[in-house]
């Protein structure tokens, strides 16, 4: 039996594993890990699919909803993003020379909107390396917040702009931008330092001390185009109170709801609230449930816990900066490790 034993182990080769062993293996590995595997022999690589499908970066298609890879971009090569998989510690290099010198300001349906500079706008697609470019703003503006409403290849896509008291609004198929004045928006409405979301044919922007403005591209009357609803207020302190500075402040929408996160000095305390949109009104959020929040002022995501990922529900992760990268462009920075206990169960990476 030893010299039967011995013989059978100089038979086996890697090619030779069973055909349904392998695509159990395949079924649990992600991108990084998936090249290693295309590489190891030609049996192997007859068994994965061309990886400019990109399917390893869906790898969650199947279930409810997707955990996103989070983005970083290392400051020595800006034409360089890594991707991280935040659970499963997956990490990957690409690098995108469309890229360079670009900023992004917000992502959403697997497209980056970005802008060189502060008049020149494009979508890109990482995965396809499409690109769509939008018309020139005419002047150089300081935005507050910008964001989109679907695909940008969708017949529907809109890209709202907010800057102080006026909206700038483009619609795909048009040549230029067009600017609608908000009415008394700076006695009114501070925007916090996150960009928009769109529910229901709707840009919904939050306010540095929680209260809402909505606004409606479908609208021609400037006057029913944006309404504020004072009653959605969280904090009754002044906006330039040195508080309500210190506070970070974050919007989300998730399949029609909608929340919001409220970050105190050195990250406590937090407050959640979602949005009643019978009254237009937050009421506090004590439990995420199965679900947990990816945030940063770019754009924020809230997403169910798949089926053999407990242990991450019911927590917040932010953005942190590491080694010396540039300051903050992509989805999310890379996530430390290491948490620490909130109020309410929320968990933020310790500094």
């Amino acid at each position: 039996m030893e010299e039967s034993n011995h013989q059978g182990n100089q038979d086996i080769s890697w090619n030779n594993l069973p055909t349904e062993l392998l695509e159990l293996i395949l079924s649990f590995i992600f991108l990084g890990d998936c090249i290693h595997f295309r590489l190891t022999c030609k049996s192997w690589l007859s068994l994965t699919p061309p990886l400019r499908s990109n399917c390893h970066l869906k790898k969650f298609g199947s279930e409810p909803q997707q955990l996103p890879w989070l983005m970083s971009f290392p400051g020595s090569n800006k034409c360089d993003c890594n991707l991280y998989h935040p659970i499963y510690s997956d990490a990957y290099t690409m690098n995108i020379p469309e890229l360079a010198g670009a900023i992004v300001r917000n992502v959403k349906y697997g497209w980056l909107l970005m802008s060189h500079g502060e008049t020149s706008f494009f979508c890109f697609n990482p995965l396809t390396r499409e690109i769509i470019k939008l018309p020139d703003m005419e002047v150089s503006l300081l935005l507050a917040g910008i964001s989109f409403s679907s695909a940008p290849t969708s017949s529907d896509f809109v890209v709202i702009a907010y800057v102080a008291s006026d909206m700038f609004v483009y619609r795909r198929g048009a040549e230029t931008w067009s600017s609608h004045f908000l009415l008394d928006n700076e006695w009114e409405f501070s925007l916090s330092l996150c960009n928009p979301v769109f529910h229901d044919g709707v840009f919904y922007c939050l306010s540095k001390n929680g209260r809402l403005g909505l606004f409606d591209p479908k609208e021609i009357n400037e006057e029913s185009q944006w309404r504020v609803f004072p009653e959605s207020t969280v904090f009754s302190h002044s906006l330039d109170s040195t508080y309500m500075k210190s506070i970070r402040s974050f919007i989300v929408e998730d399949d029609g709801e909608i929340l919001s996160v409220f970050v105190g000095l050195q990250g406590k305390p937090i407050w959640v609230y979602k949005l009643d949109l019978s009254k237009m009104e937050w009421t506090k959020v004590d439990s995420l449930g199965n679900k947990v929040l990816f945030l940063s002022h770019t754009a924020s995501i809230l997403v169910s816990v798949p089926a053999g990922s407990k242990g991450i529900e019911n927590r917040i992760y932010f953005p942190r900066f590491h080694g010396n990268d540039t300051p903050f462009q992509g989805i999310y920075d890379e996530l430390n490790s290491q948490v620490q206990s909130l109020q309410h169960k929320f968990i933020y990476p310790d500094k």
